[in-house]
């Protein structure tokens, strides 16, 4: 009997050493982060989420120009999150005096489209990545510090843009001299930025494909009439918000009103998703004028293709730090499985 009982008991161990061990099942996981803009949005904040961790931070006031970076990249931005403003005068003659005419102002639109730049096409593209330069002075607005002092205004011509160097002259619009600058293309940056200011020193640049999201200050516009503004069909206006990074591939579906708890991978396949730089936008806060107040929109859910091809979830949950201090936007989110 004694041998039976020890017999069973052996096969026994022997079928459990051969059953198969339960792996852990690997849940997503939900996040919760804050980014530190600063209460005057000072911090421009570019964000990975498949890290969740930040890429880089720079100082949205160290910079009033951005060229593109990339092999065949030839576009010239302004810094829309300084308010900042420039159009073409159509003359070539850099050592005249200029008076800078508010109506002709443009700006770089907010989406994202290529096509529609304050310096637009400033050249002839002879080959992929090369152009020379039409010569036409630009006269730019450097927009706004933090206490709303005027950085002033330069006259500008984007000289050439060859063996991956762009040259570029600035001055003041009274000055006969120009400083001219070379700003080179760099590696691992999709835009190099450069200030008219301090002989053209090169600031700081925007990193390529290691971000999603890009929390800033902005320049959105307004097109037809505007509640509570005199009559116009176009208001550039200043907002906080998050803008993505489309040119590597992100794009964002936004959805009023959703549980954020129950929203699945399953769910994502019916939305339409965006290309937009300004997809998940602005207006996932409401400004409440009485009490001068920011109260985020929790209900409002966004989903977010990554660079990778990750699909995220994200809603907002708060404005402010525990300190009351606006401009620290935090917020949840979790990749979709």
């Amino acid at each position: 009997m004694r041998a039976i009982t020890c017999l069973l008991l052996l096969g026994t161990l022997v079928m459990s050493s051969c059953e198969k061990e339960e792996k852990p099942v690997d849940k997503p996981v939900l996040e919760t982060v804050q980014i530190p803009m600063g209460p005057q949005y000072e911090n421009q904040y570019f964000f990975d989420l498949e890290s969740n961790a930040t890429a880089e931070v720079i100082s949205r006031f160290n910079w009033d120009l951005a060229f593109e970076s990339t092999a065949d990249g030839y576009r010239v931005f302004i810094n829309g999150s300084k308010f900042m403003f420039a159009y073409n005068t159509g003359s070539t003659q850099f050592d005249s005096t200029y008076a800078y005419n508010f109506l002709r102002r443009r700006w770089d639109e907010p989406n994202g489209d290529l096509t529609k730049t304050a310096f637009g096409e400033w050249g002839t593209i002879t080959s992929p990545g090369e152009v020379t330069s039409n010569g036409n002075v630009y006269l730019v607005d450097r927009g706004y510090n933090a206490s709303l002092d005027t950085f002033g205004y330069r006259k500008v011509v984007i000289n050439s843009l060859t063996d991956g160097n762009y040259s570029i002259s600035y001055g003041y619009l009274n000055s006969t001299t120009a400083t001219t600058v070379t700003v080179p293309k760099a590696d691992g940056y999709q835009r190099v930025y450069m200030v008219l200011d301090n002989n053209g020193q090169i600031t700081s640049g925007e990193p390529s494909t290691t971000w999603d999201l890009n929390f800033t200050r902005y320049t959105h516009v307004f097109y037809g009439p505007v509640p509570g503004f005199p009559p116009t069909d176009t208001l550039p206006y200043q907002v906080v918000g998050v803008l993505s990074n489309y040119r590597d591939g992100v794009t964002v579906a936004k959805i009023d009103s959703a549980d954020f708890n129950a929203f699945t991978l399953a769910d994502a396949a019916n939305l339409t998703f965006s290309a937009n730089q300004d997809a998940l936008g602005f207006d996932w806060k409401n400004f409440t004028l009485s009490d001068e107040n920011y109260e985020v929109d929790p209900n409002k859910l966004y989903i977010i293709k990554s660079v990778e091809g990750t699909y995220f979830k994200l809603r907002f949950t708060e404005f402010y730090n525990n300190a009351g201090t606006k401009g620290y936007p935090t917020f949840e989110v979790e990749e979709l499985r």
